[in-house]
C-alpha cells in the first residue's frame, strides 16, 4: 500500500523573518522604507500636539531613532523578528552582543531627549505658521521597552497607549485572514492617529527568497512572494473606517508636499487616519500647516534626501 506524501510546511511569520534577517535582509542600517510617514508623523505631532509613537514593523530601528532625534518624539518599536529587534537594540541603544535586557545598554529608555534645540529650529523655520506650543525639554526616549519582538496580531501594549501608531510596509506581508485582526490591533493601541504605508504591488524580493529556499532545501517550502495581501487603497480606507479610524489625508494628496510628484508609483499607498470623532484642525490653521509644508521642508519641489529635512535658518 502506497504511503501518502508528507505535507511540506510553509515557512512564515516569525520563523520566516528571523531566517531572512539572519541572512542579511534589510542589512543597510542607514535606510528605512518609512521615511515619508516619519516626516509626516513628526510634522503632524507639532500641529496636533501629540508626543508618543509606536512603530510596528520597526526592523533595525532607524525609524524609531529618527523620531527621537529629528521629531523630538517619544517612540518605541516592535517587530515580528527577534533578529531584527536584536539589531535595533545594538544599533540604536548601543547594546552589547550579550545583553539580555535594555537596562544593560548604554542608551536607556529613561534617558531624556534633548528637544530644546530642535524646538528652537522648528520655531525659527517659519514662526508665523507654527502652532503655539513648542516641544518640551526632557521628553523620555521611549515607553519601555524601546524595542520588542511581537506580531502585529498581538501587540504587547495596552489599549490606546500611544498617541499614534506608525507602520510602513507591514500589512501587505500578512495573509488575507490576518489582515482584519491586524487592523483591529493597530486601532486598539493607537489613541488618535495612524500613519501607514502599504504597498499595492507584488513584492520584488530580489535574492532573499531564492537564497532562503536554497538554504532550507526541500524539507521546508519558502513562499515565492512576501506580499500576500496586495489590495487597492479603498480596501484599507474601508477596513480602518470599520475599526473606528477615518481618513485624514493620503500622502499622495498634492496639497501635502510639492516633491510628491517625484515619487515612484511603488510608493503607494501612504495614509494618515484619525480616530473617528476627534476634532480636526480649524480650516485656517490647517491651511497654514499646508503652506508651511510647501514652503519650508523641500522648497521648489526638490526631491528630499533621506533623513535630512530642510531647515530654514
Amino acid at each position: 500500500m502506497a504511503t501518502a506524501p508528507t505535507a511540506v510546511p510553509t515557512l512564515g511569520g516569525r520563523d520566516l523573518y528571523n531566517a531572512l534577517y539572519a541572512g542579511g535582509y534589510h542589512s543597510n542600517l542607514g535606510f528605512s522604507h518609512a521615511e515619508f510617514v516619519m516626516y509626516e508623523a513628526s510634522e503632524m505631532a507639532a500641529w496636533y500636539n501629540f508626543s508618543t509613537v509606536l512603530d510596528v514593523g520597526c526592523s533595525h530601528g532607524l525609524g524609531v531613532k529618527w523620531l527621537w532625534e529629528h521629531g523630538g518624539l517619544t517612540a518605541s518599536g516592535v517587530d515580528v523578528s527577534d533578529v531584527a529587534v536584536a539589531q535595533a537594540r545594538r544599533a540604536r541603544l548601543n547594546c552589547p552582543q550579550k545583553a539580555t535586557s535594555e537596562e544593560q545598554c548604554p542608551v536607556r529608555a529613561s534617558d531624556a531627549l534633548n528637544t530644546y534645540r530642535l524646538a528652537r529650529k522648528m520655531l525659527r523655520r517659519n514662526a508665523t505658521t507654527r502652532p503655539p506650543w513648542p516641544l518640551p525639554h526632557g521628553r523620555p526616549r521611549c515607553i519601555p521597552p524601546c524595542f520588542s519582538a511581537a506580531s502585529v496580531l498581538a501587540l504587547p501594549r495596552p489599549d490606546r497607549s500611544f498617541d499614534a501608531v506608525l507602520s510602513s510596509d507591514v500589512l501587505e506581508h500578512l495573509s488575507p485572514e490576518e489582515v482584519q485582526p491586524a487592523i483591529a490591533e493597530l486601532a486598539r493601541v493607537a489613541r488618535s492617529f495612524l500613519f501607514l504605508k502599504i504597498s499595492n504591488r507584488r513584492d520584488q524580493a530580489g535574492p532573499d527568497l531564492p537564497r532562503l529556499a536554497a538554504e532550507k532545501g526541500p524539507s521546508v517550502k519558502v513562499p515565492d512572494t512576501l506580499h500576500l495581501s496586495v489590495k487597492p487603497p479603498n480596501f484599507w480606507i474601508e477596513g480602518f473606517a470599520q475599526a473606528g479610524f477615518v481618513l485624514h489625508h493620503t500622502l499622495e494628496d498634492e496639497r501635502q508636499y510639492e516633491w510628491l510628484k517625484y515619487r515612484a508609483a511603488h510608493m503607494c499607498c501612504s495614509f494618515v487616519f484619525i480616530r473617528q470623532g476627534l476634532p480636526l484642525l480649524p480650516p485656517a490653521l490647517d491651511n497654514k500647516r499646508l503652506e508651511h509644508l510647501r514652503s519650508s521642508w523641500w522648497p521648489a519641489g526638490a526631491a528630499p534626501h533621506i533623513f535630512e529635512p530642510h531647515i530654514v535658518p
